[in-house]
């Protein structure tokens, strides 16, 4: 049997696998990452409880995507809690897809500039339209994350209802990202080329 080889491209991850019937090519779909900060993180803002969660808006504006992991810089370390949530008909967070409740030590901590990025995975199924990450903090130990100065689909929660969504905006960005697979792309390509024929079977 021949040496197993592995190639990484910049647009997608091939794996070739040499044996005497032939090399076995096994092809991963490409992810997108949606990105709402600007790159440069300059601020490291409170972190609020559950009553003004911070919320953040993704909208891959695809047919269907899979919310796959979410990336993000840690400032302070403590206790955050990450609320995934459908979009509603009031274009407003839904249904709770998934919560992730986690106690962050100072060594996941981020210099902001060293692109040591935390990374949750979600696992979600397909979805149809914009998701929303809430953020709030538990505790006293003033858990924080980086943020960027720019304005994006960041909002504030209001314990009014009543309150126009819009009003709430936030003047900066949690620097979190969401990592997705478009609909249609998560099968694996596989080409099993038969002994001696060359024959490839089992392509998608």
């Amino acid at each position: 049997m021949r040496s197993l080889s592995s190639l990484w491209l910049s647009l997608g991850f091939l794996t070739v696998v040499g044996c005497k019937h032939g090399p076995e090519i096994r092809s991963y779909a490409r992810t997108l990452e949606m990105v709402l900060d600007n790159g440069r993180a300059s601020e490291r803002p409170l972190t609020p409880p559950s009553t003004f969660e911070m919320l953040l808006r993704y909208d891959p504006q695809l047919s269907g995507y899979k919310p796959l992991a979410m990336r993000f810089l840690l400032a302070h370390s403590g206790h955050l809690i990450f609320t995934i949530y459908e979009n509603s008909a009031q274009e407003r967070p839904g249904k709770v897809l998934k919560v992730i409740d986690g106690e962050y030590d100072p060594s996941l901590i981020s210099s902001g500039k060293d692109g040591k990025w935390v990374l949750e995975q979600l696992g979600l199924p397909m979805q149809k339209g914009p998701i929303w990450i809430g953020i709030h903090a538990v505790g006293g130990d003033d858990p924080r994350l980086w943020a960027s100065s720019n304005e994006s689909s960041a909002y504030q929660r209001d314990p009014d209802p009543a309150t126009p969504f819009d009003s709430t905006r936030i003047r900066r960005t949690p620097m979190v990202r969401l990592d997705v697979l478009p609909e249609g792309a998560d099968a694996l390509a596989e080409i099993e080329a038969a002994s001696g024929g060359g024959r490839a079977k089992g392509l998608r």
